[in-house]
């Protein structure tokens, strides 16, 4: 089996600050007509930067298809003054039932990096549920703790590959 790329960017998102929400980043892919089903895999690599100014604030970052989380890093508490400093949110997810009743187990990895001598790493090990007949627009959203136009942050990568089951 070999996992076929679905989904690249060709640009960087628009910024995502001035928030304490949840904001998905405006680069998306739809796995509806992927037809996924047990035994297939989601992968995907995110990556992008982060620049603060006010204090430490946190960022969190997540992977999603529809409203369902697959990944969350949790709140990562960024370096104060930090300029275009790197973020990563890599992973996979084996869908264990498909349709609406859908399941999954996620393997997943966050790198943030806080200072030049600092990096954070969260490593997600999770059960998802959902209905993936619903649920079908795969995303990355990012959540700030304090809202300031200083605080921003930018996908410049997503990647997202399927591996079918029956290939």
């Amino acid at each position: 089996m070999s996992a076929r790329l679905i989904y690249r960017n060709t640009a960087d998102s628009a910024a995502i600050h001035t928030s304490t929400a949840e904001v998905d980043f405006d680069k998306t892919v739809d796995l509806g007509a992927h037809g996924l089903r047990a035994g297939d895999v989601i992968k995907w690599e995110a990556s992008g930067k982060h620049s603060t100014t006010t204090g430490t604030p946190t960022l969190t970052l997540k992977f999603k298809i529809g409203t369902i989380v697959v990944a969350s890093s949790g709140a990562l508490t960024c370096a104060n003054d930090a300029s275009s400093l790197p973020w990563q949110l890599n992973g996979s997810c084996t869908i264990r039932v498909g349709g609406a009743s859908a399941t999954g187990s996620t393997d997943a990895r966050c790198f943030l990096a806080t200072a030049a001598s600092t990096d954070l790493t969260a490593i997600i090990r999770t059960a998802v549920s959902g209905n993936q007949a619903t649920q079908t627009l795969a995303k990355v959203s990012a959540q700030w703790s304090a809202s300031s136009a200083s605080n921003t942050t930018t996908l410049e990568n997503l990647r997202v590959w399927i591996e079918n089951s029956a290939s």
